[in-house]
């Protein structure tokens, strides 16, 4: 095995760690979003059951004060069925955790670069690779997981940002938005 192959082995794994960087950054980003939209219905709802509470019932009729006792029973239900779902979900938690993930695969990913650039310079066995990259493993073995049915999909996310990311690289006078609007068009 020539001196080149183990760094080239080094480079696909850097490449593997930067996607699975990108692909936990992905899944935090959109729990977060998930958690944040729930958050700001309960709110609004618990805003309108306060509102409602203050509303002087002896100027409607009996007909408008019972749809409004209904609407205040409807949001109270509202509001107790997010908090539920909201436990259930537990958003914030799985986003706090690809974060995690996100951020210790991307520190990987340097220690990877850092090691190619250093041993690009002496000779290298397999075998010194082979136990470098047992310790990277060991760093990550109880990181959460991407899940399967999700795996493609990020997979392609991530490709999608590295091909935009050399197409802005290309298109440094256009403006960011006019430039994802040509990527999209891109052949």
């Amino acid at each position: 095995m020539s001196c080149k192959e183990p760094l080239e082995y080094l480079g696909k794994k850097r490449d593997v760690m930067d996607m699975m960087a990108t692909q936990h950054f992905i899944l935090s980003d959109t729990y977060n979003f998930k958690n944040t939209m729930l958050d700001c219905c309960e709110l609004i709802a618990a805003v309108i059951i306060c509102g409602m509470t203050f509303f002087n019932y002896s100027n409607v009729n009996d007909q408008y004060a019972n749809s409004i006792w209904f609407s205040m029973g409807f949001f109270s239900i509202f509001v107790f069925a997010i908090t539920l779902v909201k436990q259930r979900l537990d958003l914030k938690t799985k986003a706090e955790k690809h974060d995690y993930a996100g951020r210790v695969f991307s520190k990987i990913k340097i220690e990877i670069s850092d090691k190619i650039q250093e041993w690009c310079k002496v000779e290298v066995t397999s075998e010194m690779v082979l136990e470098f990259m047992s310790g990277i493993y060991k760093q990550y073995e109880d990181l959460v997981t991407i899940p399967d049915n999700k795996f493609t999909k990020l997979k392609h996310k991530h490709y999608r940002k590295i091909e935009l990311s050399k197409y802005i690289d290309e298109n440094k006078n256009c403006p960011w938005f006019l430039c994802k609007i040509k990527f999209m068009f891109k052949k």
